[in-house]
């Protein structure tokens, strides 16, 4: 099992906080040095507990949060693990006197693996104590995950994740390395100059151990201050909003098309397919705003989100325009998957080791009862969906993952 330690701590920035360190005056590390030391000795710890994950849950959170794709980031974790502690090494001396090369480096720690394992608890433990739903998961842009938290009212979450000794620099109070701490603040204090009703958290996930897996996890809550809100009474929906909504409607239509229709989007070369591409174009544009009813099955979050509709036609249009397959279609497999999965039978994405990742797609029915039986808890986190026979389904977002043998494809779980 996966031993957790969670913390959770909350801190709201001082009117003075945001003007001062908001400002491009200061740079980066200087402005999050000075707000390590406000927010290190002001912030207040709300939350903590310990508990155990079900590694087969992290590897099928694999496959719905985090942004790189890994077949098995626990495994490479472990790989590279051997590789420091000297159960593996180079088959080769690695030594050579005459440029000074006296002994044989080891590798270094597996950032990608770290990233992913990081952004993965970070969705995990988010749609247990922020919201039950990701609205957007963003791709190669800041924050990491949106959430509607209601009342017009959005969370930011930005995943950061490390390996490396404890005794090393770390911020007065959390625990936790000072630059990327730093980095949080600053972007929070961004963020909420611009918009006082957006709330910011940093989800810090530190690997202490490969073998066993241990990790600490801490939930940073940003906010301002009620004042600041009461000030600014206009509520606009972010543009991370708007932008992510049109990428995940259109991404979803993206994965529905057929080798024909892919094929035209990437060739540009006669009138006809330019006239063909044209039309695919147009069609996507209607697939991806039909979309939008069927991805925001919440009524409160689908009331907030479309009073800016006509922002989202316009960023699908834009997206649809300049878009090129190969960046749309990396979820195939798992879109497929989710269409066999309709009827309410888990269906096969890919091998992990002997056995095989299954998805099974909530219906509106499903997400309601979700929404209703949610309640706040980080000490959800861990916990299953449900199980069928003996096997335990985990929700993560929009659908429900299991890891079973080759006799589980096809079971309900309806």
């Amino acid at each position: 099992m996966v031993e957790v330690a969670f913390e959770h701590w909350r801190y709201v920035f001082k009117e003075e906080e945001l003007v001062r360190y908001g400002s491009p005056y200061f740079d980066v590390q200087t402005a999050g040095k000075a707000l390590i030391g406000s927010v290190g000795s002001g912030a207040v710890q709300v939350s903590a507990h310990r508990t155990t994950f079900d590694p087969k849950q992290i590897l099928c959170a694999n496959e719905a949060f985090p942004e790189a794709a890994l077949a098995d980031p626990l495994a490479d974790l472990e790989v590279w693990d051997d590789w420091r502690t000297g159960i593996r090494s180079f088959p080769y001396p690695g030594r050579y006197s005459k440029l000074g090369i006296r002994r044989q480096e080891t590798k270094t720690s597996a950032t990608s693996s770290v990233g992913v394992v990081g952004e993965i608890m970070a969705g995990l433990y988010a749609q247990a104590g922020i919201a039950p739903w990701v609205l957007v998961r963003v791709i190669r842009h800041w924050p990491d995950f949106i959430f509607y938290i209601g009342g017009d009212r959005y969370a930011f979450v930005e995943s950061k994740a490390y390996t490396g000794d404890e005794s090393a620099q770390k911020s007065a109070c959390f625990q936790l390395p000072n630059k990327l701490v730093g980095e949080c603040l600053v972007s929070a204090v961004q963020q909420l100059n611009s918009d006082p009703h957006v709330q910011v958290w940093g989800a810090f996930t530190h690997i202490r151990q490969i073998s066993p897996l241990q990790m600490r996890v801490v939930f940073l809550e940003l906010d301002a201050s009620e004042d600041r809100r009461a000030s600014r009474p206009q509520r606009v929906v972010p543009d991370a909003v708007v932008v992510g909504i049109a990428e995940r409607a259109l991404r979803t239509s993206f994965g529905r098309l057929g080798d024909r229709e892919r094929e035209a989007l990437e060739t540009r070369s006669s009138s006809m397919r330019k006239e063909y591409r044209r039309k695919l174009e147009r069609a996507l544009i209607d697939a991806a705003l039909r979309e939008l009813e069927e991805i925001l099955l919440d009524q409160d979050v689908k009331v907030a989100v479309l009073q800016s509709r006509q922002d989202i036609e316009n960023a699908v249009r834009k997206l649809v325009r300049r878009a090129h397959v190969a960046e749309h279609v990396e979820g195939g497999r798992l879109y497929s998957a989710l269409e066999r999965a309709q009827l309410g039978n888990m269906s096969r994405i890919r091998a992990v080791g002997t056995e095989s990742v299954y998805v099974g797609s909530l219906d509106a029915r499903e997400f309601a009862a979700v929404t209703r039986g949610w309640t706040k808890s980080w000490e959800n986190a861990p916990e299953p969906w449900r199980r069928i026979h003996t096997t335990s389904v985990w929700r993560c977002g929009g659908a429900v993952f299991a890891i079973a043998g080759p006799d589980f494809e096809g079971s309900p779980f309806r």
